[in-house]
């Protein structure tokens, strides 16, 4: 078992607002993050999220608001702060590619690969799209000759850029996706990254003469980092250049990234350019390089890609002001499988609620509480049976922790609706309540302490996804302190 967890979500462009889709994947690292916590300790997992400042865009959305950048950017990152707190995100480090550390670190950064002689200056003819503020070539575009992304023909541009010698390291890192030496999940974006090589892939542009809002080359003035090069250092600036992290020592014990959680759109950009950086920069040492990436999906609303224009973008606050923090959490990241593409009905969020959480977790520590309540009269039987059955647990929550090692959250969530489900089913068979206290008491606790563990272990289950609710959950059957009190109302019905 590694001794320490490095992980890390994108950087989110402040041109907008948080929505369910950066709550998705910040929800997703906060909850591997916990987990870790709990098994290698708190001290040793450093959960990496921020926000992605520089850019044209960023620039056009400050001046459509008629605000200088900077003071824009401000507002916006304080806008994701705000949200992630409302959703109970406990990161170790927000980075903000406008923190003075990071532009310091990203030129030093290229000021190497430039020393090592991995990057050169060249014209560049071919095509831009300004939504992905990124180069995009002909096979990449759809039917209609537009960016799949954004729906829109890139521009043609013709310009004087730096590029990165990319096709120094495409073999080698080729041969390391192969053999599983750098992990890429699910195994159907492996074949996807795979099939890039299979492409051809040219040396990239690590600089632009024309984005005024981003950070200068250091040797070059004229140009700044081209924002997806600059995005990507994050990672390494947030380690090797953070006030907080100034010996070296800490920095390297914290370094590579176990795991990087990406979306699909930014597959090349973290399986391929930004392995090939890290291999220039530590000179070919593949120790150095993220242990594995993991590509989500992207999800629709309603069966409707998300836009402003069609009024389908969900915010994670409403959510939160609507249900709950937990409740928040568990709806949106109960949806579809970790990984996949998938669809979310949100008018089917008061109907989830209700089923999952009011009347399924909700509904029975509420029942298992009042029935100990009403029902149990030898409390010390009770106590040292549902302590003993608690440890016969432990088949239960093994398979949980493979399906959370295995980074299956929503298979995590099934299987504890599952337990949920067959310990309701338990009791309805049982009918603990129609027995005589007097004449049954020791079938009653029997029966009892059954339940009772079982609500126990999907507390324990429950503890990364819905903290406050698995807290609540052990106050109100407490083996510890051999303590039961009601539980009504954990989740109030829609």
């Amino acid at each position: 078992m590694s001794s320490k967890f490095y992980l890390t979500t994108p950087i989110y462009y402040v041109n907008a607002k948080p929505h369910i889709g950066h709550a998705y994947t910040t929800l997703a690292a906060d909850v591997i993050a916990r987990y870790q916590k709990q098994k290698i300790g708190e001290k040793n997992v450093f959960f990496l999220t921020g926000t992605d400042e520089h850019g044209a865009h960023i620039a056009e959305a400050a001046q459509k608001a008629k605000k200088n950048n900077q003071n824009f950017c401000d507002e916006m990152a304080g806008e994701f702060k705000k949200t992630w707190a409302n959703l109970n995100i406990k990161y170790s480090h927000f980075i903000r590619t406008t923190d003075d550390y990071h532009k310091q670190g990203a030129q030093e950064f290229l000021s190497m690969l430039k020393e090592k002689a991995v990057i050169y200056k060249a014209d560049y003819h071919g095509l831009y799209c300004t939504g992905c503020e990124s180069f995009i070539t002909e096979k990449e575009l759809d039917e209609k000759g537009r960016c799949p992304a954004h729906q829109k023909p890139p521009q043609k541009i013709t310009e004087k850029n730096w590029f990165f010698k990319l096709k120094n390291y495409l073999p080698v890192i080729q041969k390391l996706v192969e053999n599983d030496k750098l992990k890429i999940y699910p195994k159907n974006k492996k074949q996807e990254v795979l099939g890039l090589f299979k492409q051809g892939l040219d040396d990239f542009s690590v600089s632009r003469p024309s984005v005024k809002w981003g950070i200068p080359l250091p040797w070059d003035n004229n140009q700044t980092i081209y924002v997806w090069v600059e995005a990507l250092l994050n990672y390494w600036t947030a380690i090797f250049k953070n006030p907080s992290y100034k010996l070296q020592v800490t920095s390297y014990k914290k370094w590579p990234p176990d795991l990087h959680l990406i979306g699909k759109d930014i597959i090349k950009f973290h399986s391929i350019y930004w392995p090939a950086m890290l291999l220039a920069y530590f000179d070919g040492d593949e120790s150095k390089l993220p242990n594995k990436i993991f590509v989500h999906g992207f999800f629709t609303i309603n069966g409707q890609k998300m836009s402003k224009t069609l009024g389908n973008v969900i915010d994670p606050n409403d959510l939160v002001n609507k249900y709950g923090v937990d409740a928040a959490r568990w709806l949106i990241l109960s949806q579809f499988s970790f990984g996949a593409d998938g669809d979310i009905e949100g008018v089917k969020f008061k109907e989830k609620y209700n089923a999952d959480l009011a009347n399924g977790i909700g509904n029975l520590i509420a029942r298992i509480s009042a029935l100990c309540l009403k029902q149990i009269t030898d409390w010390e039987k009770f106590w040292t049976a549902a302590e003993k059955s608690y440890k016969l647990q432990v088949t239960s929550y093994k398979f949980h922790e493979t399906l959370m090692d295995n980074l299956q959250l929503y298979d995590a969530l099934k299987q504890i609706m599952r337990q949920v489900k067959s310990t309701d089913e338990y009791l309805t068979l049982n009918q603990p309540w129609k027995l005589e206290k007097d004449k049954n008491q020791e079938k009653i606790v029997k029966i009892l302490a059954q339940a009772s563990a079982s609500i126990l272990s999907i507390a324990d289950m429950l503890k990364p996804f819905l903290p406050e609710t698995s807290q609540k959950i052990k106050q109100h059957i407490n083996i510890k302190e051999k303590k039961i009190k009601s539980a009504q109302h954990l989740f109030p019905k829609k």
